[in-house]
């Protein structure tokens, strides 16, 4: 596992997409447990100032130490590594090998490790890179007759797991296959399994618009919950409370401030500029937009008449003549 430090973090900036998830997945994998630890510490200093600390003199070094049933600790590579224990000698460390300070990317519950899908390993090597950590070994095998494999090469026992699988262009092979994942991991003691998914395609179905016809949006999540996910991390859902369709904790990230910043970065926002929605369904998130860069909104009458891609849109509601128009 590649080292990391917080200063690391702190010193590189957003960069889109990348840049909105990794740095949420690493000031929650470095800060989870950081509080809690600096509080007993503070509480255990006046008391415990003149005594002995077994890891600083190497007392423990070559023997077994002894933890307490609670769960805060990991092996990695079966060193006798102590991630925030609390050893029989009541010592609080932040991690610590035999008293020599030691930095990985960790979680107050273990190990962080990030793996990624077929579609996902671009985007997970980029992330990889940012974080300074290496991706996770695995691989996904498509057989001849459209049957999806899945392996991890590597111990995960304890591990906190990401998971990088967006649904986009093949949704059904995506979205099978991240159930494939997120199961593999579970049977393999993950510790736990968080699904990064940049692009959410079922999203779209959200409601029941007309008789027999199925939210496919709620199904998804359902299966995925099923499957044994803890938490689900993603971007710019189709609606905000796709959200409401999960049980477990979802974690929706905005890229609003980076796609302003990009757009004043490119000279373009001047009194020329509207944000037009293209149908009545956008037109808030664009009066968001319209509203950080200061300009007017104009909004399309769009109108589906089958289950097809030939939407059209009937009418412009808004000045966009001569106009330059960013479209949300």
């Amino acid at each position: 596992m590649g080292a990391i430090t917080t200063e690391t973090i702190d010193r590189r900036l957003y960069r889109g997409r990348l840049g909105a998830i990794t740095h949420y997945c690493a000031r929650r994998a470095h800060f989870s447990k950081r509080e809690y630890n600096d509080k007993r510490i503070n509480e255990r200093a006046a008391s415990e100032e003149n005594a002995e600390n077994p890891f600083e003199t190497g007392a423990l070094e070559g023997q077994k130490t002894e933890i307490l049933p609670n769960r805060l600790y990991c092996v990695e590579n079966q060193r006798p590594l102590c991630y925030n224990v609390v050893a029989r000698h009541e010592w609080e460390t932040e991690h610590y090998v035999l008293g020599k300070e030691e930095k990985h990317m960790y979680t107050g519950s273990g190990i962080i490790k990030i793996f990624a899908g077929s579609t996902g390993k671009p985007f997970a090597k980029k992330m990889c890179a940012y974080l300074g950590t290496q991706l996770g070994d695995a691989e996904t095998i498509k057989f001849s007759e459209g049957n999806i494999f899945v392996r991890v090469n590597e111990s995960i026992r304890d591990k906190d797991v990401y998971i990088v699988q967006p649904i986009g262009r093949q949704p059904n092979d995506e979205f099978v296959e991240l159930l494939f994942w997120i199961d593999a991991f579970k049977r393999a003691s993950a510790n736990s399994v968080t699904a990064i998914i940049p692009y959410f395609s079922y999203a779209k179905g959200d409601k029941k618009d007309e008789p027999r016809v199925s939210i496919r949006a709620r199904v998804c999540a359902d299966c995925i919950e099923v499957a044994g996910v803890d938490r689900i991390i993603t971007m710019d859902l189709h609606a905000p409370q796709v959200q409401g369709f999960f049980k477990k904790p979802v974690d929706h990230l905005y890229a609003k401030e980076l796609l302003c910043e990009y757009v004043r970065r490119q000279g373009i926002v001047n009194e020329d500029l509207v944000v037009v929605s293209p149908d009545a369904g956008s037109a808030k998130r664009a009066r968001e937009y319209a509203t950080e860069l200061n300009c007017p909104v104009a909004i399309g009458d769009k109108m589906r008449f089958g289950h097809d891609e030939n939407a059209k849109v009937l009418e412009i509601i808004g000045d966009v003549k001569d106009k330059n128009c960013l479209v949300i």
